[in-house]
């Protein structure tokens, strides 16, 4: 997703996929990383005066800002943080229906006391241990049961 005005600025084209690493691509995903985080904390730090002792919502776009999201909620200049789980497009789509729902069709926008509101949907599905093994005998891999707790 990058073109050649990119390649000119950053020394060559992106890594191809399944090529091994190297430094140069390590330092770029490191600087973007930075950069990421470097935003994320001012566009806070922007709005934490005015809306101190709210509960922000953040969509993240790339998984890999959860290091920037453990940041900021180290600031402790929310009192909670929540990170809806649909990163990417799924998560912009999401937001512009909450915001719509408040804004047009006056639909309050309404903490849920601290649980999840999704309840959990990043979890998925649940499985007994007696259905994990027999799906893993079926599939004939070599594995170990643990105890369990319940």
């Amino acid at each position: 997703m990058t073109n050649a005005r990119f390649d000119a600025l950053f020394g060559g084209p992106p890594r191809r996929p399944e090529a091994p690493l190297t430094q140069r691509d390590m330092d770029l995903a490191a600087s973007v990383q930075a950069i990421t985080e470097e935003i994320v904390m001012k566009l806070a730090s922007a709005v934490c005066p005015r809306d101190r002792g709210t509960e922000p919502v953040a969509s993240r776009r790339r998984r890999a800002q959860l290091r920037a999201n453990g940041k900021l909620q180290q600031q402790g200049w929310f009192d909670n943080l929540w990170l809806q789980p649909a990163a990417g497009d799924a998560g912009g789509a999401v937001g512009a229906a909450l915001v719509a729902a408040h804004l047009y069709k006056d639909v309050p926008r309404a903490a849920t006391g601290g649980t999840d509101g999704m309840r959990g949907s990043y979890l998925g599905p649940a499985y007994s241990q007696d259905e994990i093994e027999r799906r893993l005998k079926a599939a004939a891999p070599v594995f170990e049961s643990w105890p369990t707790t319940s």
